[in-house]
């Protein structure tokens, strides 16, 4: 009897051991990947917003894939008031880059939308360009924000993910595909809109896939913010 109830304590202990463990498991997966509060889904591009406390203020992460791999993208970005439109900056990066939203140029762009519950909208332009093939793959994506969170330092972190692999490649020049790489590759230029241009419209998280339309709107805005 005493050798039955030993066994039971031993057997009881081992159940309780392993429910703790599967508890630790399960806690430890939960922290190490947080639920986003809100997504964005489009035809080829997917936006997840978190709340991450590890951060000190709004950061935004592009990913790209290219036939379900990580793919070396060049990144325009720009961000608009109700009068203009500012260049955020160039941005370069295998598979995936990394913009930190909490400078003085955002923050001004932020305060210019004094509209409560308005959310305007960051529009980065996403090009994949090979040297092999001499062609370049481009997505126009629309991230919509609250500039309250870059008035307010709010530690939310944006995740914008494109699957280039449904966009069309488009011919280019020979002698333009390495030009565009290098003057685009860890450079960050801010300048402002000095014709005054103005955005109209409400754009919550839409990726433009007429992709030749999307190029050139993408030249006629850099010149637009004097590039």
């Amino acid at each position: 009897m005493p050798r039955q109830r030993h066994l039971r304590i031993i057997t009881l202990a081992i159940l309780l051991a392993a429910a703790l463990s599967i508890t630790l498991i399960t806690l430890a997966q939960s922290q190490a990947q947080p639920r986003p509060f809100m997504t964005l889904k489009g035809e080829a591009s997917l936006i997840d917003y978190y709340n991450v406390s590890g951060i000190t203020a709004l950061m935004l992460v592009i990913r790209a894939y290219l036939n379900n791999t990580p793919a070396p993208i060049t990144v325009s970005l720009f961000a608009f008031t109700p009068t203009k439109i500012y260049t955020i900056g160039y941005y370069y990066g295998v598979g995936a880059v990394t913009i930190n939203l909490a400078n003085p140029l955002m923050m001004e762009v932020a305060s210019a939308w004094n509209v409560a519950g308005l959310w305007p909208s960051l529009l980065a332009f996403i090009m994949y360009t090979s040297n092999e093939t001499h062609t370049v793959r481009f997505m126009i994506l629309t991230i919509p924000y609250d500039p309250g969170w870059i008035i307010s330092k709010e530690h939310i972190a944006i995740t914008a993910s494109v699957n280039l692999t449904t966009v069309k490649p488009l011919p280019i020049p020979r002698n333009l595909t390495k030009s565009i790489t290098m003057q685009t590759t860890n450079t960050k230029i801010n300048t402002t809109d000095p014709y005054g241009y103005t955005y109209v419209g409400s754009c919550m998280g839409i990726a433009f896939h007429n992709h030749l339309q999307a190029y050139h709107t993408y030249l006629a805005l850099a010149q637009l913010a004097g590039n």
